[in-house]
């Protein structure tokens, strides 16, 4: 598989932004707005603790991504039309394999995030399960427009695609993706995949 792209390597920054954990929905404003911006705080707060070794802040990160991001629906949305061509095993496989490489890659991205501020401008629901919240995140020398894109699932708001400068998470990998399945078939991205999955973070 090819390395990312600059546009990828800003959309695997703010992924990582995702995987620090929400207090109680019940306990906290539910607004999805305010459960970004939460969320952003609190992983800010981690890479602050000196407290935690890194194999420690990496260890609680994996742990809450699996909590905090909907992998099978954005599994789903990635292979597309290959997701229903796949059998159950195949998906099994292919969202436990993408929950691992999207852990390592971003915190290897999340390691390197210093001094950024984030800005917090919109959020809208759309059918009472679907929420966009419209962010830019500021440096220095910068401005970049980023999107969180969730869904309402099991009682709380879940992650499912974010876009940096309007593009797209899960349309780059879905694109990435459908073409190693188109050339070589789902075996053999699992087997990339796979390999990939097992690099060091």
């Amino acid at each position: 598989m090819q390395n990312h792209s600059p546009i990828i390597r800003l959309i695997l920054l703010m992924f990582s932004l995702w995987l620090l954990p929400l207090a109680n929905a019940a306990a906290i404003d539910e607004r999805p707005i305010v459960i970004v911006k939460d969320t952003i705080t609190r992983v800010l707060t981690a890479l602050g603790d000196d407290t935690l070794s890194e194999d420690e802040r990496r260890d609680r990160v994996a742990a809450i991504a699996s909590e905090r991001i909907n992998f099978y629906e954005m599994s789903r949305r990635i292979l597309a039309v290959n997701w229903a061509k796949a059998d159950k095993d195949e998906q099994r496989q292919f969202v436990e394999l993408f929950r691992e490489i999207l852990t390592n890659t971003y915190w290897r991205r999340i390691k390197e995030y210093r001094n950024e501020e984030v800005v917090y401008f919109t959020g809208s629901i759309d059918e009472e399960i679907f929420a966009t919240v419209d962010t830019v995140i500021q440096s220095e020398t910068i401005e970049i427009p980023v999107t969180y894109r969730l869904k309402y699932s099991d009682g709380k708001w879940l992650a499912y695609d974010f876009l940096v400068e309007n593009q797209s998470l899960v349309s780059t990998y879905r694109k990435s993706f459908s073409e190693t399945i188109k050339n070589h078939g789902m075996s053999r991205l699992l087997k990339e995949m796979e390999k990939r999955s097992a690099e060091p973070s």
